[in-house]
């Protein structure tokens, strides 16, 4: 019998904040039942999802990043730890959070990154990798969690291809990545470029970029992998989001 995984992609608006709830490896995450993370300003806190199905947060309160402007973006938990990554945007950092059983969060760092715009955020599924989008840079960032509570930045991609409609690298910038998804096998990450410019004349600015994660799990992107986005969406459409949807397909047994 043999088999292969074939991957489709949905563009979409910037995911909900991660549920909880799961327990994997040895470091077992045993959060409150119907939980989840949200973010409100430089803030993360923990709401539960009661009975009649509204949220409420629970008693301890969030815990703020000292970052200004304050503006918090894209959590990513640990899928081995207690830990929460977030983007602290304007303060150019990774904000590292930790979480009990029982919800109550502790602010752990706040890592200063190359580039500008620091936002959405991805952990590797073995909990070793930490990935960020660069809004301000068109990159993203690698870092090692050796140290879970400490990252440490080990690259800054820069994404490639059209930049403005002139092609000139001196010529202001009209494109910027968004979010971004992980395959589950980790070997590929893809991230989506929408563009920037006020009246919607760089359609070439709404492209998917299908990076190559090394077995480091440092990125590099061939000159081909750059997808540019169907000609029929609306030119001042923004794509703000995408996703991995991966299927295993069994091909049948022959018979002899």
């Amino acid at each position: 019998m043999g088999s292969h995984v074939s991957q489709a992609f949905s563009f979409a608006l910037p995911c909900a904040p991660p549920k909880l709830g799961c327990c994997q490896t040895s470091h077992c995450i045993k959060p409150p039942p119907q939980a989840s993370f949200t973010r409100h300003d430089a803030r993360t806190e923990l709401l539960v999802i009661a009975a009649d199905g509204k949220l409420e947060p629970i008693s301890s309160g969030g815990v703020a990043a000292p970052v200004t402007p304050p503006l918090l973006l894209g959590l990513a938990r640990n899928p081995t730890r207690n830990i929460i990554y977030a983007g602290l945007v304007g303060a150019n950092q990774v904000g590292v959070f930790t979480f009990d059983h029982a919800g109550n969060l502790t602010r752990a760092d706040t890592v200063s990154v190359d580039g500008k715009g620091r936002c959405w955020t991805i952990v590797s599924a073995n909990g070793e990798f930490l990935y960020t989008v660069d809004t301000g840079r068109n990159s993203v960032g690698v870092f090692s969690l050796a140290d879970p509570l400490h990252p440490a930045q080990i690259q800054e991609f820069v994404l490639g291809g059209p930049q403005n409609p002139s092609g000139d690298p001196s010529a202001a910038r009209e494109t910027t990545a968004f979010e971004f998804a992980l395959d589950p096998s980790g070997k590929t990450l893809y991230v989506i470029d929408h563009h920037t410019d006020a009246v919607g004349t760089f359609p070439q600015g709404n492209a998917l970029h299908v990076l190559v994660v090394a077995p480091g799990r440092t990125l590099s992107e061939s000159a081909s992998s750059l997808l540019f986005l169907p000609s029929g969406i609306l030119a001042g459409a923004d794509p703000q989001g995408v996703t991995v949807v991966a299927a295993r397909i069994w091909a049948d047994r022959a018979v002899g």
